[in-house]
């Protein structure tokens, strides 16, 4: 393959240097490596082959030097030519081959007002450069319809607004690192009600619920997956050692589980029976509890409707029932029935009502 292809061919896999302390700084004991945020010679090589080119580590070095006298954006950390440390500049503009249309940098505008509520800073960070680009490509295009567009479609969180829980961007760099390279790390955790500890942890994945971002992992050798607040965790750092995840883990199988819903009985799901007014109700017809949720009026009831469907009883459902205050009377399971009771009797007294 030609030169200048693989000149281009390394541009796109010279990373860009995170604005935020951490990941940048990430680096694993192993000699070999370079540091998260940037890259090496040795590493590009690695690349490069594995794309079909026939090089060797001196043609990389000459390509480096070369690239560098061209783009005042590639920065490197003043080694000898091809050492360790090569990277883009953070505010390095996004170069698109081929180019955004119109369609989907307004795509990339829309998916920044979706997502920017979910991630945390750090990660949202990442995508900063990429919404620059797509906003660029809105403003070269001159077509007003694009602008009405974006201006006429807006997102609403569901439920009560929060403020993201937050996570240092060292710690979030560190786990990134660790889960996508497959490194253990240790860790200082904070438990909600336990003083601070550290353990080793072997990620196995990333969770987004809410405002909360959760590590999923095993502790040193002990093979039963945990979960853990990223925003707990005070530091976290590299370490030289192979993450071991359980044999035969399944990440999916594992949220299916529903340890993510705090199931609160045996965890198998069962019939659930409800007594709703029709306007708690309304919205369960367009959007069901369950594939087998059957829902009858109660001819006795004016304004009333039963409801049955097959659910696990977890915390997330006892907060869902609990917003409907008196507009959800619960008919079945016997112990969820009692646990909203106690409830009702809880508030009573916290309201001198008793």
């Amino acid at each position: 393959m030609s030169d200048f292809l693989r000149r281009l061919t390394l541009l796109g896999l010279i990373p860009r240097r995170p604005q935020w302390e951490g990941a940048a700084a990430v680096a694993r004991p192993s000699a070999g490596r370079a540091p998260t945020g940037k890259t090496s010679a040795a590493a590009l090589l690695e690349q490069l082959q594995a794309r079909g080119f026939a090089t060797n580590l001196r043609a990389v070095q000459r390509d480096l030097v070369y690239l560098d006298k061209l783009f005042p954006e590639l920065e490197h950390d003043g080694q000898r030519a091809g050492g360790r440390g090569w990277w883009w500049r953070a505010d390095t503009q996004v170069q698109q081959l081929p180019a955004l249309d119109p369609a989907m940098a307004l795509s990339f505008v829309m998916a920044r007002e979706l997502l920017d509520p979910l991630l945390p800073p750090p990660l949202a960070q990442r995508l900063v450069p990429y919404y620059a680009a797509a906003e660029r490509v809105l403003a070269d295009a001159g077509a007003p319809g694009w602008t009405a567009w974006r201006e006429r479609v807006r997102v609403i969180p569901e439920g009560q607004p929060l403020c993201p829980a937050p996570i240092e961007p060292a710690v979030m760099g560190v786990v990134q690192t660790a889960l996508l390279e497959g490194w253990r790390f240790r860790g200082r955790y904070q438990p909600r009600e336990r003083d601070l500890a550290e353990y080793v942890f072997n990620p196995l994945g990333l969770v987004f619920r809410a405002r909360v971002v959760y590590l999923v992992a095993t502790l040193w050798d002990y093979p039963d997956p945990r979960h853990f607040a990223l925003h707990r965790f005070t530091q976290a750092d590299l370490l030289d050692v192979a993450a071991t995840p359980p044999p035969g883990f399944d990440f999916d199988a594992y949220l299916a589980s529903g340890t993510f819903d705090y199931v609160t009985a045996d965890g198998a799901p069962q019939r659930v029976e409800l007594r709703m007014s029709e306007a708690a109700a309304a919205h369960l017809e367009e959007t069901p509890l369950s594939a087998d949720q059957c829902i009858t009026a109660e001819p006795q009831s004016p304004g009333w409707l039963r409801v049955s469907a097959t659910l696990r009883e977890t915390e997330q459902l006892v907060w869902w029932l609990r917003g409907f205050a008196d507009q959800v009377e619960i008919l079945a399971p016997p112990a969820l029935r009692a646990r909203l009771i106690a409830d009702a009797r809880g508030l009573a007294e916290r309201y001198g009502l008793s």
